[in-house]
């Protein structure tokens, strides 16, 4: 059984992208939002697609915005490796479309999921204590890299999609 630096690990590598295009919205820098074509990402070991549904717009989408970059990376993330331009959208719920090998049997194609969107190396001192929100190398799906809800499709670690029941909707979630 792997352990959960190995989960986190294969988890952690970027999507490769697969045949076809998708729409995205994508920051550019400040005041510079633009609705794009790229590559539609492809799901791998450990991973979860994503098709969104519903996207909030958050106050740190406003502020990165109105003044950014200030949290979306200028330089490679240490853990995405993505500058900007990144995919907005880190609030967001949706349908898994697709999901990878060695994926847990919680997920399903067509399971309706919610997105937990810090991102975490799993190795430093303060996910080894568990709290991960304080990963010395921490960014956000939808602000770091990875994607986010203001696309077509997102490929996502597992650790970062969460099963909704059925008596929360998309809406919600």
């Amino acid at each position: 059984m792997a352990t959960t630096q190995e989960n986190t690990e294969v988890a952690n590598k970027p999507a490769k992208p697969s045949e076809g295009t998708m729409k995205a919205v994508r920051f550019h820098g400040k005041e510079d939002l633009r609705l794009e074509n790229i590559p539609k990402p492809k799901c791998g070991k450990g991973q979860i697609m994503v098709k969104p549904a519903w996207c909030g717009i958050c106050g740190s989408d406003l502020h990165e915005y109105l003044g950014g970059p200030s949290i979306c990376p200028t330089t490679p993330h240490p853990i995405t490796g993505e500058c900007v331009p990144v995919t907005f959208g880190h609030e967001f719920s949706g349908v898994i479309e697709e999901v990878g090998e060695g994926v847990s049997d919680q997920f399903k194609v067509g399971g309706r999921v919610c997105v937990q969107p810090i991102i975490y190396d799993g190795t430093c001192g303060a996910c080894q204590e568990g709290m991960i929100n304080c990963c010395y190398s921490n960014g956000f799906v939808g602000l770091s890299g990875w994607g986010g809800g203001m696309s077509e499709y997102c490929v996502l670690p597992e650790y970062a999609v969460v099963p909704l029941p059925d008596n929360i909707s998309l809406e919600v979630g």
